[in-house]
């Protein structure tokens, strides 16, 4: 079994600066927050709603077509809109990678069992037209993260986790979490000397800001 913290960890030394991530309420955006320190801005932290992370991370991916969107997601909240997954498939592009943290329980409310016996997540996942692998080695995890498609289908990774105490809590209100990577989203990528990537506001879109602002 893997650790959440370590797929997390993982997932965002994969990361790279175009890249966004988008993670499920309790403990994973807890582990996330806790590792993100120098990339609040392209983090969105989900509190309280639960299902919510793929539909996020396609919506992303739809309006800001420049940018790779990673969604780490439960499996009690993956099948509370299990629906997501054909959205998906349908909409959806390889700039989308859904990792699912799958342990079996909903670990934030107490333990108490999200599946019923034999169901396998995958095998739902792929039932949809995802292509699907399973992770049971960090190794799974660094290999999914770098991989280039050679297709356009959204990838999906059901990461086998075990149960483990969480990170503090997420100490920015929901407000500033969506503003923060509103602006983020809102800045074109420019491509620096050595190939390289930044991201920043252009000088008529921060005009148009403060003009908006003074209104």
């Amino acid at each position: 079994m893997l650790q959440r913290r370590s797929v997390i960890g993982e997932v965002v030394r994969g990361m790279k600066a175009s890249d966004c991530v988008v993670s499920a309420l309790g403990n994973i955006s807890r582990d996330l927050y806790a590792v993100t320190a120098g990339m609040r801005e392209r983090a969105f932290y989900c509190m309280g709603s639960m299902g919510s992370v793929t539909p996020l991370a396609l919506g992303i991916s739809l309006a800001r077509v420049e940018r790779r969107v990673f969604a780490l997601e439960g499996d009690g909240s993956l099948l509370m809109n299990l629906g997501a997954l054909v959205t998906l498939r349908r909409y959806g592009s390889r700039r989308v990678r859904l990792i699912v943290f799958d342990n079996g329980c909903y670990e934030s409310t107490g333990g108490q069992p999200s599946q019923p016996d034999g169901l396998r997540l995958e095998a739902l996942c792929r039932a949809a037209g995802l292509p699907t692998r399973v992770a049971t080695t960090v190794g799974d995890v660094t290999r999914f993260v770098a991989a280039q498609p050679r297709d356009d289908r959204p990838r999906v990774l059901v990461a086998k986790v075990d149960r483990g105490a969480a990170a503090s809590r997420v100490a920015d209100p929901p407000a500033v979490i969506a503003s923060r990577l509103a602006a983020w989203l809102s800045a074109e990528l420019t491509v620096q000397p050595g190939g390289g990537v930044r991201s920043g506001i252009p000088a008529e879109r921060r005009q148009a800001r403060r003009g908006l602002a003074v209104r």
